[in-house]
């Protein structure tokens, strides 16, 4: 290159830098007029906007107290706030994560219950409120999603905080989501447990059965207990295997946490059948089939082995690929029909955020 072109491309390079100097000059300057602010006042100015109608400043407020000053109550009460600023704001999202960033990290807190509560209050808004079915859109047209996730969360609360203030209203959303699907399916009102034939765990996705009649009912509990129930889940594990296999280990409460399961030899019998679809640098996807029903039994199953569910707050890892809930998905049901005897079988894609999280470890690949 030579020298006349050097200095040509060092005169270029000086005056788009003289330029941009001048233009940033005459860019108004932006103020933080909370500069300085003590964590105090933040939360102060903070909940004076909630009480005032002005969500988006509130939730403003909230993330800036949180961020500068992480620790201590003004933050704990941060989140939960500006969680609720987030739901008056009709930002579900946020508004969901706040609690579930509430409850894993401040799992003994005394509002942990109202956690809960906000968490179940907010998808619970998709359905119109408790006394939704005034003006209520055809059932068949909500979110199973948002139903399921908000039937989760007060069942949660209940459970864990029977005592709470907030077990009352919690209930009787509880019949409301409930009614909802008796109000689709009336007959079902004649069948034990609103025809439900077995159970997801909270926050997995995927195909369930219910029954329509109690006959119906009655015959596919023979088909479960009789293991001939075709139920086959795609989960996404840490770490890498290098080939299927099988579990054969009895699940029980475990011994000294007794809100979650374990390997215990005084457990049911359970048995996990599982194969490797697609590895990762990091983690492996699996297709489970199981031969037994036993609860959260896939994921006490893998994480017997090492191999836990990636996102799996009870019993998965907290480093590592990170999801916002337990990479579990129920993809394939297949059973007999009970009146007419014929073999039937469902699949179900799966839903965008485990997608979106397949997709962006293929392309770290």
């Amino acid at each position: 290159m030579s020298r006349m072109l050097l200095l040509w491309i060092r005169n270029v390079v000086a005056i788009v830098f003289v330029l941009s100097a001048t233009a940033c000059g005459l860019l108004p300057e932006v103020k933080d007029d909370t500069a300085g602010w003590s964590a105090e006042r933040l939360y102060q100015e903070a909940h004076e906007m909630l009480a005032t109608g002005n969500y988006t400043r509130a939730v403003k407020l909230f993330d800036t107290l949180e961020g500068r000053f992480p620790y201590g109550r003004y933050a704990q009460q941060a989140i939960l706030e500006g969680a609720y600023a987030n739901y008056r704001a009709n930002e579900t999202a946020p508004a969901i994560a706040a609690c579930d960033r509430f409850i894993r990290t401040y799992p003994n807190h005394p509002n942990v219950d109202y956690a809960y509560y906000l968490k179940g209050i907010v998808n619970f808004r998709e359905d119109q409120g408790l006394f939704g079915y005034v003006v209520e859109q055809d059932l068949s047209e909500r979110d199973p999603k948002m139903t399921k996730e908000s039937f989760g969360a007060f069942k949660e609360l209940v459970a864990r905080f029977p005592e709470s203030k907030y077990a009352a209203d919690s209930i009787e959303r509880m019949r409301y989501l409930t009614n909802a699907l008796l109000h689709h399916a009336p007959q079902l009102a004649a069948v034990a447990r609103a025809g439900i034939v077995h159970r997801l765990d909270k926050d997995t996705s995927g195909l369930l059965a219910i029954a329509k009649t109690p006959v119906a009912q009655t015959d596919l509990v023979r088909q479960l207990q009789a293991r001939t129930v075709r139920r086959e889940y795609l989960a996404l594990v840490h770490g890498v295997l290098v080939r299927g296999g099988s579990i054969d280990a009895p699940v029980g409460r475990h011994p000294v946490k007794r809100t979650s399961m374990a390997v215990v030899a005084s457990g049911r019998a359970a048995v996990t059948h599982y194969e490797v679809r697609e590895r990762f640098a990091a983690c492996t996807l699996l297709a489970c089939r199981l031969e037994t029903g036993r609860t959260h039994q896939i994921r006490v199953h893998l994480a017997s082995l090492k191999h836990p569910l990636v996102g799996d707050a009870a019993y998965g890892r907290r480093h590592g690929v990170a999801f916002h809930r337990q990479a579990l998905h129920a993809w394939r049901l297949g059973l007999v029909h009970p009146v007419t005897r014929k073999p039937l079988q469902w699949e179900s894609p799966l839903p965008d955020d485990f997608a979106a999280l397949l997709a962006s470890l293929r392309r770290a690949q």
